[in-house]
């Protein structure tokens, strides 16, 4: 119609930029499941529910690193995301030597 490709032929348009965005997405995918398949095994443990939060913690950081493209941005969160788990760690450290 508006010219001839290679895929008017019946082949299908390939996508060659999608590489690193898949894997992107695939840590993402992998931290998710990872997340849902050992958390009932794990929060029986005696330190269970700290290492669902650090899992959590994999999950907020690969979402980050699968939606952001840009270097800068990813830092700044990935900084921003410590900041506050440090002071998640200290409030929580700090109401546990209260009681």
């Amino acid at each position: 119609m508006f010219g001839a490709t290679h895929h008017d032929q019946g082949e299908l348009p390939v996508r060659r930029d999608i590489g690193m965005a898949g894997g992107r997405h695939l840590a993402l995918l992998i931290s998710l499941l990872l997340l849902f398949i050992l958390s009932p095994f794990v929060v029986t443990l005696r330190f269970g529910v700290v290492l669902l939060n650090l899992a959590g913690v994999a999950v907020l950081l690969s979402g980050t690193y699968a939606v952001s493209e840009r270097k800068r941005l990813y830092l700044a969160v990935l900084v921003a995301r410590l900041v506050g788990l440090h002071i998640v760690h200290a409030n929580s450290s700090q109401s546990s030597q209260e009681k």
